[in-house]
């Protein structure tokens, strides 16, 4: 049978699998916000790969808010009356926008592939068709498997299979698990392997490209709505792939092959802390990574950092700069010839210029200077 048979925990040791998976949600949704963040407050990044990752993250956001709300409903099963109906909304939303994560993952590799290869593309009919597509295709497979009831949990399995301690597709038992096999395939598996399949073959033929064609190029100079630092978008395939994988190995796994006990646990632990991840990976790609993004974090944070110290020594000594007028003054009422008599209004400003911030020091130093001379004169 591809269903278990009325088994309340997928593991023994559910309590550090739910805390494992909440760290990692809690790290996924403060990098999906940092990613937002920079996008909102740094105006020289906003290019059309750049609107396509915040908005990847906006999806991840929701996903991993949504498998957290599920295990805290886990952990603490007397929050909700009904705890169906909640697993099936669950299920819904993070169904839901991890598709919409699969198609947009495709749609920045695309973009890359046909900003390279045809150096001209229209980057905002371009987003605008890419998340029309990647929000609604998902939508009408999520209204198919809610019309369906496959959406949840049964009440007689703790976990659904295939999933870490959260809720996906219900397990039927009445045909072998076959419809589950099916819906399972339908909302999320179809996509992430054709999600993986596709973003790597157009990974390989932009490195191709690249290294053939623009080996001393940036991307800049191939595309104005590229900027240097968005080689690290090739990548995103590399960071789903590999945070990703362990549970489609675990799905083909249970689908296909005996079940086994060790092997089970050990990619759902990885499953468990790799399926909410992505938003968390992404912000180490595309702000620690990203040169100009990581340099105006770095200012930011630095701004913030107490300088009381630092301006005290780097106050200008008024006194320090002052005898240099004065020498300059006294040498010149010792010749006794007022031809010789230096243009102290020059030398203020040359004094000036080389201590910024002195200004009406000098000013005044000036004016004492002229009096003194119109009087010995």
């Amino acid at each position: 049978m591809f269903c278990p048979n009325n088994t309340k925990n997928a593991t023994d040791d559910s309590k550090n699998l739910q805390i494992a998976s909440t760290v990692s949600c809690v790290l996924s949704m403060f990098g999906a916000v940092v990613i937002m963040m920079t996008y909102c407050c740094m105006e020289t990044i906003r290019n059309t790969t750049r609107k396509l990752v915040t908005v990847l993250s906006v999806a991840d956001f929701f996903t991993s808010a949504g498998y957290m709300s599920a295990i805290v409903v886990n952990k603490y099963p007397s929050v909700l009356f009904n705890q169906t109906t909640f697993c099936r909304v669950q299920s819904a939303v993070t169904t839901y926008s991890s598709m919409v994560s699969f198609f947009l993952t495709v749609a920045i590799a695309a973009y890359l592939f046909f900003a390279i290869y045809r150096e001209a593309v229209p980057g905002k009919r371009f987003y605008i068709a890419t998340n029309i597509v990647s929000w609604m295709i998902p939508g009408v497979v999520i209204a198919v498997a809610l019309y369906h009831d496959m959406l949840g949990r049964e009440d007689n399995h703790g976990y659904t299979i295939g999933t870490g301690p959260w809720c996906w597709v219900k397990c039927k038992d009445e045909d072998n698990g076959t419809k589950t096999l099916l819906y399972m395939l339908f909302t999320g598996k179809f996509w992430e392997i054709g999600c993986y399949v596709l973003t790597a073959g157009f990974y390989i033929l932009l490195k191709l490209k690249l290294y053939l064609h623009h080996r001393f190029h940036t991307l800049d100079q191939l595309n104005p709505d590229l900027r240097s630092d968005d080689r690290n978008f090739l990548y995103v395939w590399l960071v789903l792939l590999a945070i990703r994988i362990w549970g489609t190995i675990r799905f083909l796994i249970t689908a296909f092959s005996t079940n086994d006990k060790l092997l089970n646990t050990i990619l759902l632990y990885l499953q468990a802390v790799g399926d909410p991840s992505q938003a968390f990976f992404n912000c180490i790609l595309f702000c620690l990574f990203d040169t100009e993004v990581r340099g105006r974090i770095a200012n930011a944070i630095s701004c913030c950092v107490p300088r009381k110290t630092q301006s005290a020594s780097n106050e200008p000594d008024a006194s320090s700069s002052l005898p240099s007028v004065d020498s300059s003054v006294e040498d010149s009422q010792s010749t006794g010839s007022s031809s010789e008599i230096p243009d102290v209004s020059e030398r203020a400003k040359l004094v000036n210029k080389e201590n910024p911030g002195h200004e009406k020091l000098y000013q005044s130093v000036n004016h004492c200077w002229k009096e003194s001379n119109e009087g010995s004169m």
